[in-house]
């Protein structure tokens, strides 16, 4: 491979614009680099006239523009076409998509997205050759001794946003409504009741809670809700017990998710186990609790997102209990209705702490997801039009006096461009940190879904602020560094 980019988007961007530089130069503006070099010259030999080295410009200026032409346009010097060499779409190519053994799409040919007029090996300088290889292997050099996975960095957004959106098929999604309405809802409001329940993890039904040993004390005919028959109990009655009908919801649950597949055909069970942390069971339980919460409504209590919150609601959480008990009371519904009507309190001082945990995560998820989805393209199209224009570029190199300076700030340009994998790595490695150390949070089973939550908030935040901030500190320092040298070097002189 000739050059290597991150990403196949580059890797297709960068060869259309090697494929344009080269029909820009081969085209009748091949005649202009030469009638300005001329016309300068003539311009400089009347300047020189009645000086005694005033043809020292002439000499130097001509000499510079010919080195100048014969390494980056080839086409304007008689016989420099020989100094030049082709490159064909296959020898650019996609540096993640290199590590990857089973990749079928790997150079810019395999991608389908370079013009068949582009497809023909185009021209390279010689000098255009030797600059946009540094440019492209440095920071890819630096991305890969900064972090070993520069080639797969970002590894959890995708399935994060795979299990974000993993909806369950319906007729599980009836029985869970079936289970919710007919089996938690009864069971919650006599521990209540009975005031068994003291934390949120007592009256979640996962694990081995206090309510899902309440559970074991019921039994329901299932379907009885919803009339949807999608279990049937071993009792004459159909009567299945409570307990027994969550495990075959949550075994459901598993099955499907195992059924499920990734583009490369891993379940999504091992897949979300693997790159999220999540074992089976809890991929089961928060896919059901959120199908209950949708089932019951604002009626249903989620687990507090992180110890530190408790505290902070449990005034307003107390302030809801007592108006739903006094709803409850005053509704005419007796002891019964303020039992009723605390419960309904409770669900509205917590009931939606869950569910808006998972909307902001889906939220910041989505927008991590669409900048490291369109950032590759934005940066791609930015050097199509970098090195396809380069021809411009030189136009203005060729006025004396400025011959340098312009192509100074190009290649800094192209530089800024073409340090995508050093960026991806920087904040590859900035989340992965982070991730290591989520807020604490405590609690067996809300504790597990908190840490879910938050660490899969600061993945997604510190990428997308990530993926804002590195470009924007990285070409402050790329163009004030130039400024410096500038500024030292005109000074010199």
């Amino acid at each position: 491979m000739d050059f290597l980019v991150l990403s196949l988007p580059e890797a297709a961007f960068v060869y259309m614009g090697l494929a344009v530089q080269a029909l820009l130069r081969s085209s009748s503006l091949r005649q202009l680099p030469r009638m300005i070099v001329l016309l300068w010259c003539l311009v400089l030999l009347w300047r020189a006239q009645g000086r005694p080295d005033g043809y020292r410009a002439v000499v130097g200026y001509g000499a510079t523009c010919l080195v100048l032409l014969i390494l980056f346009w080839p086409e304007a010097v008689p016989f420099g076409r020989l100094a030049g060499s082709t490159v064909a779409p296959e020898q650019v190519a996609s540096y993640a998509a290199t590590q990857d053994p089973g990749a079928e799409v790997v150079t810019a040919a395999d991608t389908n997205q370079v013009p068949d007029t582009l497809r023909n090996p185009a021209l390279l300088a010689p000098g255009f050759r030797l600059v946009l290889r540094a440019m492209t292997e440095t920071p890819l050099a630096l991305a890969r001794g900064i972090n070993s996975q520069a080639h797969r960095t970002f590894a959890s957004l995708m399935p994060m946003a795979w299990f974000l959106d993993v909806q369950l098929p319906a007729d599980v999604t009836a029985a869970i409504g079936d289970w919710t309405q007919g089996c938690y809802l009864p069971t919650l409001l006599e521990m209540m009741q009975g005031q068994s329940g003291r934390t949120i993890d007592d009256l979640l039904p996962f694990g081995n809670s206090p309510l899902r040993q309440q559970l074991a004390l019921h039994a329901v005919v299932p379907s009885a809700q919803t009339g949807i028959t999608w279990i049937r109990g071993p009792n004459p009655n159909n009567l299945t017990p409570c307990d027994v009908y969550l495990s075959a919801l949550e075994f459901k649950a598993q099955t499907w998710l195992s059924e499920l597949k990734s583009p490369k055909g891993t379940s999504y069970l091992d897949l979300f186990q693997h790159e999220l942390g999540l074992d089976p069971p809890t991929q089961a339980a928060i896919l059901l609790y959120r199908a209950m919460l949708k089932a019951a409504g604002p009626a249903v209590p989620a687990p507090s997102l992180a110890a530190q919150y408790a505290k902070l609601r449990g005034i307003s959480v107390a302030v809801d209990v007592v108006g739903g008990a006094g709803d409850g009371l005053f509704g005419g519904g007796g002891w019964l209705g303020t039992g009723v009507g605390a419960l309904t309190g409770l669900f509205r001082g917590v009931g939606s702490e869950f569910q808006h945990g998972l909307d902001a995560l889906s939220w910041l998820v989505r927008l991590a997801m669409i900048l490291t989805w369109y950032g590759p393209y934005l940066v791609g199209l930015m050097n199509l039009v970098l090195i396809g224009l380069f021809p411009f570029i030189m136009l203005w190199a060729l006025i004396p006096g400025t011959q340098f300076e312009p192509l100074a700030h190009y290649f800094v340009a192209l530089l800024f461009t073409s340090s995508v994998p050093l960026w991806w790595a920087l904040v590859d490695v900035g989340a992965r940190l982070a991730a290591q150390q989520p807020p604490v949070v405590d609690g067996p089973v809300s504790g597990v879904w908190s840490a879910f939550i938050s660490t899969g908030m600061w993945v997604a935040s510190l990428t997308a602020l990530g993926i804002v901030l590195v470009p924007v500190v990285t070409g402050l320092l790329y163009f004030r560094a130039f400024r410096a040298v500038g500024t030292l070097w005109k000074g010199g002189l």
